[in-house]
């Protein structure tokens, strides 16, 4: 019965997730800041990071493997990505390991050859 009630929270957790970040255009800016909201006035026809990755996901095989490397954009990406399988989205940890993306895409094509790979990057 506890499995069932952590499932039934997961799904509900889940669900009202996609619905925030499907809200969420754009940063907002920290108090006392106004970086972004000048950003948009300035260049409104572009794509913000949350924009892209909404697209990114969409076009996504449902058995790929992404990975990212390091930087603010792919921190953004961390929140996207919703997988029905483990070991699908590859992502560096702590330090900021630039180069991470690249060699990390090609170790997953070795390791796992059928599943398409998505990804890579050349640092910050």
């Amino acid at each position: 019965a506890d499995r069932a009630n952590r499932e039934a929270l997961i799904k509900t957790s889940k669900a009202a997730w996609t619905v925030e970040l499907s809200a969420m255009d754009h940063e907002a800016d920290d108090p006392g800041t106004t970086w972004n909201q000048r950003c948009r006035a300035r260049q409104p026809e572009r794509m913000s990071p949350r924009m892209a990755w909404r697209v990114v996901q969409k076009a996504l095989p449902a058995d790929a493997i992404i990975s990212t490397d390091i930087g603010n954009n792919c921190a953004i990406g961390n929140a996207y990505p919703s997988f029905e399988a483990g070991r699908k989205y590859l992502a560096p940890g702590l330090f900021g390991p630039c180069g991470y993306g690249f060699p990390s895409i090609l170790g997953a094509k070795i390791g796992s050859p059928g599943p398409p790979p998505r990804g890579g990057g050349a640092g910050a």
